[in-house]
């Protein structure tokens, strides 16, 4: 049985962008730790980010940016359980 539930929570000021604090996320995690996958909003997409999950091993679920070259699948239906977190604040 898989939880939909936060692994890290980081607070950042306005001025820095969803990127930076993503990829400092990702390095933060723990190698033990069983991820399935991420859901995130079109900030963090990124191919840095993108790889370094993949990198891990972890699935990624990120809708691609309107200026992507390159179209990235995410699911739709896995990407609407991102409110959850949404609604911790």
């Amino acid at each position: 049985m898989t939880q939909d539930v936060p692994i890290v929570i980081k607070l950042s000021g306005a001025n820095v962008h969803d990127s930076v604090i993503g990829n400092e996320i990702i390095n933060e995690l723990d190698d033990d730790l069983m991820i399935e996958s991420v859901v995130c909003d079109k900030g963090y997409d990124s191919n840095r980010i993108r790889s370094s999950l993949k990198d891990k091993d972890i699935g990624v679920n990120i809708p691609g940016k309107k200026n992507r070259k390159i179209e990235e699948y995410f699911d739709k239906e896995q990407y609407k359980l991102r409110h959850k977190i949404e609604n911790l604040f």
